[in-house]
């Protein structure tokens, strides 16, 4: 509410300053600046408002890919051969519950290294 006091008095503020420069049409410049003034800062926060909202929908795409390259599809030992995808932070064991048999199931993830050999080309 402070807020909105407050603009509106600087918005008559400035619009009787233009209303004083122009002292014989008084009342005409003042009404006249007092609407652009709103018309100007009407226009100017819908295009920053837009802009933000694009800012936040490209986060938020960013962040749905990102979520995306941490999931694993994971079988559940209980027999049932259900697989779900779930999402899992790597060095993190990760605690879920079948769809099917409604049991908690930890997933761990597991990294292991392996020796690769580069081919050697001979000429025939």
């Amino acid at each position: 509410m402070v807020k909105t006091l407050t603009s509106l008095f600087l918005t008559l503020c400035v619009s009787t300053l233009f209303g004083l420069l122009f002292k014989d049409n008084f009342y005409i410049t003042f009404a006249i600046a007092t609407l652009l003034q709103f018309i100007g800062f009407y226009i100017f926060n819908t295009v920053y408002e837009n802009i933000l909202k694009r800012k936040a929908i490209e986060l938020s795409t960013e962040f749905e890919r990102e979520r995306s390259k941490s999931t694993a599809v994971v079988n559940c030992p209980c027999g049932e051969n259900n697989q779900q995808t779930i999402s899992m932070i790597l060095n993190n064991e990760k605690v879920y519950e079948c769809s099917k048999c409604k049991k908690s199931i930890k997933a761990y993830a597991n990294i292991s290294t392996v020796l690769t050999t580069n081919p050697i080309y001979t000429k025939v």
